[in-house]
């Protein structure tokens, strides 16, 4: 059931009726419960029939954390290409920014190298030498499960420096 509300994004609740702090799971009273059902017999029917039985497609596959499916993925170069095409188009553009000719044109776009990132970041950190003077680092939060309680945390990271004499 976790497994479930992790991937939709949602508690126990959405599904389960609560009556005064007493869960009834066995009712069938939610809409979203159906859903559920149904939404399970489809992704064993896609497993079954398209991955011999494995269990490739799940619940999150679709829906990421998010109770309605993510059905169009984000597409970063797709968006700077509009974004430069839309700039350069002048008169004649379509209603997309974008003329019929300049749809054609070739584009293209710089695609940065893992290296030159991290080089970038390091830099905007304050460079090799601020980086290694470090010696902790420190992450405090809080983990929301999925059924509502919610737990403080804190990780602390101490590097172990060796010393040869």
């Amino acid at each position: 059931m976790n497994y479930f509300a992790s991937s939709l994004g949602r508690r126990c609740n959405y599904c389960h009726v609560n009556n005064s702090g007493q869960w009834d799971y066995a009712a069938d009273t939610k809409p979203g419960k159906n859903t559920a059902r149904e939404m399970i017999k489809l992704v064993m029917d896609v497993n079954k029939g398209t991955f011999k039985g494995n269990p490739t497609v799940s619940c999150y596959t679709c829906h990421r954390g998010r109770n309605q499916p993510q059905g169009v993925p984000h597409f970063a170069i797709a968006a700077a290409f509009a974004a430069a095409k839309s700039k350069a188009a002048g008169p004649g553009a379509s209603c997309t920014g974008r003329s019929a000719a300049s749809i054609a044109e070739p584009t293209t776009l710089r695609v940065r190298r893992a290296d030159e990132i991290f080089a970038k970041y390091a830099d905007a950190l304050g460079g090799q030498a601020a980086i290694g003077k470090l010696k902790t680092r420190t992450a405090k939060g809080t983990i929301v499960q999925a059924n509502g309680n919610s737990l403080p945390f804190e990780l602390i990271s101490i590097r172990a420096t060796c010393s040869t004499s």
